[in-house]
């Protein structure tokens, strides 16, 4: 165009040579200077632009081995994916803020009001034209703002469908950049921030759980159904009531190698099953085939107007393709392991949830957790009911020696040492997992931490929904058997956005009744109280002496001993028994701390009337030995030093 452009001037000069000025000669000088000028700006300058160092505007550049990438000044990176092949890459962009207020054009017009309810544009929007089979990758700069990360999404503009379209990408903290694949001959791409919502309230459903006909939740998700070795359907779906019913079919234990070879025949048992419902909810373990398998599910059940979710374990994510499950399902709900450490910030399940919002739009993601209690080991993590969870501590039992020859009476006014005779070390509260806990060892000295559910836990666990925008969460327990008590109220709260306080500590409890069942004492506390001491009453009767666990909601009864006490010898002229190791001859023994696990335990002597007892078996703490809370400060120690004890307690209350 230049060329043409000088041509026609030199006719004009030719034919009408100016009056004044220079001659003919110097124009045409002049003109082979023109021309020198464009090679110039053309062997120079284009290269520049070609590579990208041309600044804002278009950028285009043959991507090859020698010349794997191109740069745009706007913050954006695309590569050849592995290295090698070849592809023309052109990248241009559109200002955010031209692209808000309307001066970018008309076809950003519909592109603008077609953006997803409440996401918030961070950047340019980035046009990347492809023309190649190279395969590409693309590095776009975290734009200014899109903190948090975790809410940070890219989308792309679908003109022909005129709607945004999900981006699976990566964010690479570190280096502040998003990885994303361009896709097509033409890829317009801009990064968004998804709205912070209270997220939609599901319900897993076993058969047999209470009736939560007070909670309100929009899906039901009832267990019963699963796939056998055979891949034959079975099973009974749970009664549930509630706006959406999608029953969860299990296939946890991989009844068949290859989704493939059972696609047909299980597609079509799943179709009927989802007949009576608003579709199904898949718990598989995925093997070969199974995200073909989900796709074909899925055409099917959407024929019918019917959902389909889908159930991610922490161990499934592994060679899965995510964003292929992500298109086909309705939902991925997210179910972490049962472990509560894993949901502290930075641990698995933080990190899982940050894959996953990168792979699958979060407004098809769900959290799914459990609000039962839970044994963790080296092993594993098991879900346990509260009395499975109180199993460590034993039952009740006396110490050997103190009981008549029936095994069942002591003398009036006698002393009967009594002890949860179970395998526990400890009882504590966990104040990051807003949890009780105790710990015990296995037959093989496995160290097992057995977490107690609460309220605030499990609001600590669903608020990573809000962490992730997600678009709904799910609970497991409350609708079941062993549901722990009150957990409701962390829904609510949840919702509400209300703090919970910490649960009520776990509490040993002893409790002496008489004959008739009435009440006469009553004593509560900490570990220390795995050892009781009762003093008998002077008059003869029955009594039973019982101990539970209690956290204030729920109690756990760890057994109950009945006591004949009977009219005997002056428990005052009882021989002094001979412990093992000599107290003191202060009258006033000193206040010892409970004996610690790594001490020598003393084994006290039991009255000069009785057999002499064997050795006591070693629980917690090792040996049994005799101590005795008092209160008030009034204790009485010769009495003491005669029933063998070595150490009192006394139990303050302590105020700055």
């Amino acid at each position: 165009m230049t060329d043409e452009l000088h041509i026609h001037e030199f006719q004009q000069a030719d034919a009408t040579p100016p009056k004044r000025g220079l001659p003919v000669w110097a124009w045409a000088v002049m003109g082979v200077v023109a021309v020198a000028v464009v090679a110039v700006i053309v062997l120079f300058v284009a290269p520049g632009i070609a590579t990208g160092r041309g600044g804002a505007g278009s950028v285009s550049a043959t991507l090859s081995d020698n010349s794997p990438s191109l740069y745009h000044t706007d913050g954006l990176v695309v590569a050849l994916a592995d290295g090698s092949g070849r592809a023309e890459v052109s990248v241009s962009t559109t200002p955010r803020q031209a692209f808000l207020d309307g001066s970018a054009g008309r076809d950003w017009v519909n592109a603008y009001a077609a953006l997803p309810t409440g996401y918030t544009a961070l950047s340019p929007i980035y046009s990347i034209d492809v023309r190649g089979e190279a395969a590409l990758i693309a590095e776009m700069a975290v734009p200014n703002g899109a903190e948090p990360l975790e809410h940070l999404d890219l989308y792309r503009w679908d003109e022909s469908a005129g709607t945004w379209l999900f981006v699976p990408s990566q964010i690479d903290p570190a280096r502040q950049v998003v990885i994303f694949a361009p896709q097509g001959a033409s890829t317009h791409v801009m990064a968004f921030h998804a709205p912070a919502a209270t997220p939609a309230l599901g319900m897993v459903v076993t058969p047999g759980g209470p009736d939560l006909s007070g909670v309100t939740y929009g899906a039901a998700l009832p267990e019963g159904l699963a796939v056998d070795e055979a891949g034959s359907l079975g099973g009974a779906v749970a009664e549930a009531s509630a706006s959406t019913v999608l029953p969860i079919v299990e296939n946890r234990a991989g009844g068949f190698s290859a989704y493939t070879d059972m696609q047909a025949p299980l597609v079509g048992q799943l179709i009927e099953a989802a007949g009576l419902y608003d579709g199904l909810t898949l718990d598989f373990a995925p093997a070969e085939g199974y995200t073909a398998f989900v796709a074909a599910l899925a055409e099917q059940l959407h024929a019918g107007g019917k959902q389909l979710n889908v159930v991610l374990r922490t161990s499934d994510l592994a060679g899965l393709d995510l964003p292929a499950l992500g298109r086909h399902a309705d939902r991925v709900w997210i179910r972490p392991a049962d472990d509560p450490g894993a949901y502290l910030s930075g641990n698995s399940v933080d990190q899982m949830l940050s894959t996953l919002v990168g792979q699958i739009e979060r407004r098809k993601l769900g959290l799914l957790v459990s609000a039962l209690h839970v044994d963790v080991s080296p092993e594993g993590s098991r879900l346990v009911s509260f009395e499975e969870a109180a199993g460590p501590l034993g039952g009740v039992s006396a110490a050997e020696g103190y009981l008549g020859p029936d095994g069942s009476s002591v003398p009036a006014a006698g002393i009967l040492p009594l002890r949860l005779d179970g395998s526990a070390e400890s009882l504590g509260y966990d104040a990051a997992l807003k949890m009780n806990y105790l710990t015990y060892r296995d037959d093989a000295e496995t160290l097992h931490h057995v977490y107690f559910s609460s309220a605030a836990s499990l609001q600590t666990r669903l608020q990573l929904a809000r962490k992730y925008a997600l678009s709904a969460v799910a609970v497991h327990g409350l609708a079941h058997p062993d549901a722990p008590a009150e957990l409701a109220n962390g829904l609510t709260a949840l919702l509400s956005e209300q703090p919970l306080g910490d649960p009520q500590p776990l509490e040993l409890v002893w409790q002496v009744r008489d004959g008739s069942g009435a009440e006469l004492s009553r004593e509560q506390g900490d570990l220390s109280l795995l050892q009781f001491v009762w003093e008998a009453p002077g008059e003869p009767g029955a009594y039973a002496i019982a101990a539970a666990l209690s956290d204030g909601s729920q109690t756990s009864e760890r057994g109950e001993l009945g006591v004949q006490v009977v009219a005997g010898a002056d428990p005052a002229a009882t021989p002094t028994p001979s412990p093992t190791r000599t107290p003191s001859d202060d009258p006033t023994p000193a206040v010892t701390p409970e004996p610690d696990d790594d001490e020598d335990e003393v084994e006290p002597t039991p009255p000069a009337d009785t057999p002499p007892p064997p050795v006591a078996p070693a629980g917690v703490g090792g040996g049994f030995e005799l101590g005795g809370q008092v209160s008030g400060g009034i204790y009485h120690p010769n009495e003491m030093r005669q029933a063998g004890m070595t150490w009192v307690k006394f139990q303050i209350k302590w105020s700055p």
